[in-house]
């Protein structure tokens, strides 16, 4: 009795301390802007263009991409 109430307090320890740990990792680094990857994704998501950071919506509203 004693063993499985240690292994359900350990098991739930892991599972909170591993979605703390998701919470405070960093985000991953935008995409270069691109044709290919801004018309395939929302329009808020950010992509990087010559060193800045602009949303995919804002790439493609003065980029002429090929249909």
């Amino acid at each position: 009795m004693h063993l499985s109430k240690l292994v359900r307090t350990v098991g739930l320890a892991l599972i909170v301390s591993t979605a703390a740990m998701a919470s405070f990792a960093a985000p991953p680094a935008p995409q270069p802007c691109s044709c290919a990857y801004c018309s395939t994704v929302n329009p808020n998501k950010s992509c990087t263009l010559n060193g800045n950071t602009i949303t995919c919506g804002t790439f493609l509203s003065f980029t002429t991409c090929a249909a």
